[in-house]
């Protein structure tokens, strides 16, 4: 029986360093350098209804301008009930969702795609630009809402940039500036 362990043993070892081996040569002849995940989960306490406002994916990543909507944007599933479109809002372009409980979004792929960034940063050494926004940064988000709503966005692509925005319990109505952190050259 020590036997038949250890064989099973050297055979999974021996198999998972092959694979190590392997990835190199894998990922040169495919496209995952260019994956992208994009997720919004929304939770309510209740089965209320709800409009809320997030930032939408841009590109060029320095881009001061966001008429250029990702191509990403156009490539997301809901789970749940809600609808979505783009709007143009007081701050600027926004995906505005219009759902009822629990719900996710979400946009995965291996595409070719321009690096992206969102837009709705807040400008916080007022030098009228948001494209120099790196790390701890805020983001201008609506909420219209009855009841209590968290609201948590990630976004990472190319192994290059990381977005992470969360909001736990918000209560009040209209536009709100929720921290996140946004970096560029994220392993």
């Amino acid at each position: 029986m020590k036997r038949l362990m250890s064989l099973i043993l050297i055979v999974f070892v021996l198999s998972s360093f092959s694979g190590c081996l392997n990835r190199e040569d894998d990922n040169s002849n495919n496209s995952k350098e260019f994956s992208f995940h994009y997720r919004v989960d929304i939770k309510t306490n209740q089965s209320s209804e709800y409009e809320i406002y997030i930032p939408v994916l841009i590109t060029p990543i320095l881009a001061e301008n966001d008429d250029n909507i990702s191509e990403i944007m156009n490539k997301i599933t809901i789970n749940g009930i809600a609808k979505c479109n783009i709007i143009n809002s007081d701050y600027g372009k926004a995906l505005s969702i219009n759902g009822t409980g629990t719900i996710s979004i979400n946009a995965n792929g291996d595409e070719n795609l321009p690096l992206a960034r969102f837009n709705l940063l807040y400008d916080s050494d007022n030098d009228g630009l948001t494209n120099d926004e790196r790390g701890d940064v805020k983001y201008w988000i609506y909420f219209n809402t009855s009841s209590s709503v968290s609201l948590e966005i990630h976004f990472s692509q190319n192994n290059y940039s990381f977005i992470y925005i969360k909001a736990e319990d918000i209560s009040e109505n209209g536009w709100i500036l929720i921290d996140g952190i946004y970096l560029e050259g994220a392993p």
